[in-house]
Order: structure tokens, then C-alpha cells, then sequence
């Protein structure tokens, strides 16, 4: 593995865990809204520890930027049929971030009666959020040339919001579906 490889690990675990504090900072909001005091410190405490642990991730690639380990000559592999291709990472910052769609899908499965199929809900959210969304935004994917990067980060916030309990988690697949906890959000977010 070679400094191009090891920083985009770096800042891909980085983004994660930037993704987690949030996911945790909305849970224990939502808790200590519902005065549920005792899990909201439990969430307290993951959040602190994952907050540490991210200190100590920087810290490493702060000691790995010293080390200036130069490059490892490995023979190159063939890729497997099938198999990922790892590509650069795009520099954090960049993009819009996932936590950013979450409001916007939970408005569209609104404006949609409480229900819609996910290329209904993404084209509402992509309406909304025209002045927000960048070029990098409408790049697509290394990974995969057909998908757009805000498409592919506005499933992983849909992915939140279920784990959230914002959106349903048994609705039929590609139908995404608002929770009544997520109506509320819509309507404390207008308030």
C-alpha cells in the first residue's frame, strides 16, 4: 500500500466518522426531545468515544504526513471480473455532504403524499436542492460511471434517515416511505 492509497483511506474513515457524530448528535437530540434521559446519555457516551477515537485516526495521519514513506514498488494485479476498482477519493469538502439530502427527501416523500418510488423522491430532491448541488456533485461515480455522485449520497442519507426512524424500514422495495417521526421533523424544520 503507497501514500496514495493510505490518505484516501484516511480521509474516507475521516468522512465516516464525521457521518457518525452526526447520525449520533440527531439521535440524542431526538432523545433527550422525547426526555428519554438515560439513552440519550448511552448516545452521549458512543458519541464522545467515536469523537476520541476520530482524534486518534487524525493523529495517525498526521504521523503518517511525517513519515514521508515513499512509495512501494508493487507489481501491479490484474483486476478480477467483477472486481472494484479503487480510485482517488475526492478531497472532504467538495461534495454535499449526505447529512444535507436528509431534510429535502423527507419534504419530497411529503409533497408525494408520504410515499414514492426513489427516481420520483431523487428528482423532487434534486429539484430542491439546485443551488446547493456542484459540479463535483454531478460527477459520476469511479466506482460506478452511471451513477451521480449526489444520487449515490442521497441513498446513504436515506440510509440514515431509516436507521433514524424518519422513513419506514419495511417499505416495498425502491418505494421509499416517511415515518411519523419523519412528518414531524417536516413540520418542526418549517416552524
Amino acid at each position: 500500500m503507497n501514500d496514495r492509497d493510505v490518505m484516501p483511506a484516511f480521509d474516507m474513515l475521516m468522512e465516516e466518522l464525521d457521518a457518525i457524530v452526526t447520525h449520533l448528535n440527531q439521535q440524542g437530540a431526538q432523545l433527550m426531545q422525547a426526555k428519554e434521559y438515560a439513552q440519550a446519555r448511552e448516545v452521549i457516551v458512543k458519541a464522545e468515544a467515536v469523537l476520541a477515537f476520530q482524534a486518534k485516526v487524525k493523529a495517525l495521519q498526521e504521523e503518517w504526513v511525517r513519515l514521508s514513506v515513499s512509495s512501494s514498488k508493487k507489481t501491479p494485479r490484474k483486476k478480477q471480473p467483477g472486481q472494484r476498482v479503487m480510485t482517488t477519493m475526492l478531497k472532504q469538502g467538495l461534495r454535499t455532504p449526505n447529512e444535507a439530502f436528509m431534510l429535502p427527501i423527507l419534504q419530497a416523500l411529503v409533497q408525494l403524499g408520504g410515499s414514492g418510488r426513489v427516481i420520483e423522491v431523487l428528482d423532487r430532491v434534486e429539484r430542491m436542492m439546485k443551488e446547493q448541488l456542484n459540479k463535483y456533485d454531478y460527477e459520476s461515480l469511479p466506482s460506478n460511471p452511471k451513477e451521480l455522485r449526489w444520487r449515490n449520497n442521497a441513498q446513504w442519507a436515506r440510509l440514515n434517515l431509516v436507521q433514524a426512524g424518519y422513513l419506514a424500514s419495511d417499505s416495498p422495495r425502491g418505494i421509499w416511505e416517511i415515518s411519523e417521526a419523519g412528518r414531524a421533523l417536516v413540520l418542526e424544520a418549517k416552524e
